[in-house]
């Protein structure tokens, strides 16, 4: 058997040979198969299929007891030969079909063979999907080349595959893709988002109504355009209201309504309302409010009809709703300043200080010879009030009487306002100067300097305001209490005359007349808030009140 293995090799050029064109040497014995010496090495050599072919030439050379070359059968046909054992008489191996019949080899069918199954047992068959992972088997089909051995029965027919849609991006596919910085906007290309979307620039943003867009931190905002703002806080609908208009609502200012003193709105401005006016050589000096009442001193020309009833001034108190007024205390010798607490009215005339409450009744004389005080402030338990002639700082408690206790005296012999806070006095000299001093009292201690005559001193919680002015022009100064380098916290167009503050702003009115101003105390642009008004001021939880500014003899409210 082993020689016709070889000599099948030998013609394949695998084995050791004699010389090429030389015969092929004689097999000898029963094995010799015939017409194998007519078959060339050189020059005629077949493929191995052919080879077996023509090892086998016929028939005749399978009959009778003659072993099968099982060596030479071509290996796809006799996959199970590997197991099957030929007798030891090289005869036909038990498993195929008798070959006396005529039947060739590559009439051997299938069932003929051993099972697959035997050769590989079932533990060395690797099942396909331990060969490709899941995720890759959806992708086994595009493995197989060409396309036509994809049959209709196993996959899905091509004709099924749909084209794939056109994913270029646009501005209305519900996408953030492209170029946009949020879905469907921004990014140059598509319209402007819209607030809230995101951003990476001011363009990448829409505007909205009287605005224009804005990106800070990488989220679309808007910026209202010049005297127009969002009053709703509805971005939807953008800077809605024209300040600068007549919205009587929001007027200069969002909630700034002039309806609540009863004015209406020009140009975004509330218009002052007149509440009350003199009798002829009557003055208004000063003007306190607690929202309630009115309270205001004034002084009485000899000239006047009211000269005869009540003297040289009086103490009034007014209904802010119709302007309305009564006298509270008269023959007063030049009422000056004057302040409110809970329950009483306090103030300054030519040489004393007085008290009555707020309801009316008696007067009560504090303090007397005074050398012109002015400038009164409260705190919960005591009244403090300077002395122009001599600069001299005096308290009394709030029901208390004379004599009073000197706290401090002005280096420059002359104080002209004062104010307190957090357990300190600060008050101006009117020529260049701003001082402090405990409310306890002790050596008055320059504050600021160099200041261009100031005038009149509020205080808030943190900081000290007074106003100066020079060559015209009035400006609010500014320091903290802890003290520091004054700022021009508010400069104006013109001298500022009385000043007055609340919770929120500072007020004040030019001295020519001509407006109430405001600034709110955590900053911002000065706001104009009244007309036709000047010199004096006053402010309570819903209006100002202030003097005209002609000779001060009538009294105007507008709201804060």
């Amino acid at each position: 058997m082993r020689n016709y293995l070889c000599t099948a090799i030998l013609l394949l050029g695998a084995c050791e040979s004699t010389p090429p064109s030389q015969p092929l040497p004689d097999l000898g014995g029963s094995d010799q198969i015939p017409g194998l010496d007519a078959i060339e090495v050189q020059g005629d050599l077949k493929t191995f299929e052919d080879l077996t072919y023509d090892l086998i030439p016929s028939t005749d050379a399978l009959r009778g007891d003659e072993a099968l070359p099982t060596d030479l059968l071509y290996p796809s046909d006799l996959t199970n030969l590997a197991d099957t054992k030929p007798s030891a008489d090289q005869g036909t191996p038990p498993d195929l079909k008798a070959m006396t019949d005529g039947t060739v080899i590559d009439q051997i069918q299938p069932a003929d063979l051993l099972p697959l199954p035997d050769l590989l047992p079932s533990s060395d068959l690797v099942p396909l999907p331990d060969l490709l992972p899941p995720s890759d088997l959806a992708l086994y089909t595009d493995l197989l080349d060409p396309l036509d051995m994809i049959f209709p029965s196993d996959h899905t027919p091509y004709p099924d595959l749909l084209p794939l849609p056109d994913l270029t991006p646009t501005c209305t596919d519900g996408v953030k893709n492209g170029m946009e910085t949020d879905t469907d906007c921004g990014g140059g290309t598509c319209p402007g988002c819209l607030y809230g979307k995101a951003c990476l620039l001011a363009g990448d943003c829409a505007g909205a109504t009287n605005a224009m867009g804005t990106c800070p931190s990488g989220t679309c905002k808007f910026a209202c355009n010049v005297g127009y703002s969002d009053c709703d806080l509805m971005p939807g609908n953008g800077c809605e209201v024209n300040l600068l208009g007549t919205d009587a609502a929001n007027c200069g200012s969002c909630g700034h309504n002039c309806s609540t003193c009863g004015g209406t709105c020009v140009a975004g401005v509330c218009q002052s309302v007149l509440l009350a006016t003199m009798n002829a050589g009557v003055t208004v000096n000063y003007l306190a409010s607690n929202t309630t009442n009115v309270y205001f001193t004034a002084t009485v020309a000899t000239t006047s009809p009211d000269y005869a009833t009540y003297g040289t001034g009086y103490i009034a108190k007014m209904n802010p709703s119709n302007g309305t007024f009564s006298v509270m205390v008269d023959h007063q010798t030049i009422p000056w300043t004057l302040v409110l607490s809970s329950s009483n009215v306090y103030w300054t005339n030519t040489t004393q200080v007085q008290r009555i409450p707020l309801t009316g009744g008696t007067s009560t004389l504090m303090a007397w010879s005074q050398g012109h005080p002015q400038g009164i402030v409260l705190d919960s338990s005591n009244v403090y009030w300077l002395t122009r002639d001599d600069g001299k700082v005096r308290t009394l408690p709030l029901l208390g009487s004379f004599p009073e206790t000197v706290l401090t005296t002005t280096p420059g012999g002359y104080a002209a306002w004062i104010a307190q806070s957090n357990g300190n006095l600060y008050f101006s000299d009117g020529s260049a100067k701003v001082y402090t001093v405990p409310t306890t009292g002790g050596t008055a201690t320059i504050f600021a300097t160099g200041e261009a005559s100031p005038d009149q001193v509020v205080t808030d919680s943190s900081n000290v305001y007074w106003n100066v002015g020079s060559s015209g022009k009035g400006t609010v100064r500014k320091v903290s209490q802890g003290g520091g380098t004054p700022t021009d916290w508010a400069p104006d167009t013109t001298f500022i005359g009385q000043m007055a503050i609340d919770s929120t702003h500072i007020y004040w009115v030019w001295a020519s007349g001509g407006g109430i101003h405001r600034k709110a105390l955590a900053g911002g642009n000065i706001e104009s808030v009244g007309t036709s008004v000047g010199l004096k001021i006053a402010v309570d939880n819903n209006c100002l009140y202030a003097t005209d500014g002609a000779n001060a003899s009538k009294v105007y409210k507008v709201t804060k």
